[in-house]
């Protein structure tokens, strides 16, 4: 079963979504982006490692010193070849009514509350507390500037 194409506001280009409804439209898609997520990765390899220099110079010595340096970058190593995986097969589809998630998880665009940038990723707080994020995302504030932009669009549809 093939999914549904839809139109974007830019002319000649599709953008596939699953599970839009006859007379819902794609907006746009949000796709994780490799430089920021190696960045991002190679970021919180630096955290550690200056934490462990820092606390290093109290507790370890000479060799000990060296095998804890070459474990927290193996750790950081091995994480990011899990993680890779995962982060690059989840795509955020934005609609003019909600924002469509991995999983078929969908967030109303009314339902929105806060829309906050970490880091390249978007964090989404929901109206009842819920939060969830984009990750790794090559212009955060674009992302968010186009979510509120639609969230404004439906809001005055639903008025």
């Amino acid at each position: 079963m093939s999914e549904p194409s839809t139109r974007s506001p830019q002319p000649d280009v599709v953008i596939a979504a699953p599970g839009l409804a006859d007379d819902e439209h794609a907006i746009s898609a949000f796709r994780p982006d490799r430089r920021r997520f190696f960045s991002v990765q190679a970021f919180w390899t630096a955290m550690q490692l200056a934490i462990l220099l820092f606390v290093g110079q109290f507790l370890a010595s000479g060799m000990d010193f060296v095998v804890l340096i070459g474990v927290v970058l193996a750790a950081q190593i091995f994480r990011a070849f899990l993680s890779y995986r995962r982060v690059f097969s989840t795509i955020w589809y934005l609609t003019d009514r909600r924002l469509i998630g991995p999983r078929g998880r969908s967030i109303l665009l009314l339902e929105i509350l806060q829309l906050s940038p970490f880091l390249g990723d978007v964090h989404i707080t929901r109206n009842d507390g819920k939060r969830l994020r984009i990750s790794h995302l090559a212009d955060p504030i674009s992302a968010i500037e186009q979510i509120e932009a639609a969230r404004h669009a439906r809001a005055e549809v639903a008025t």
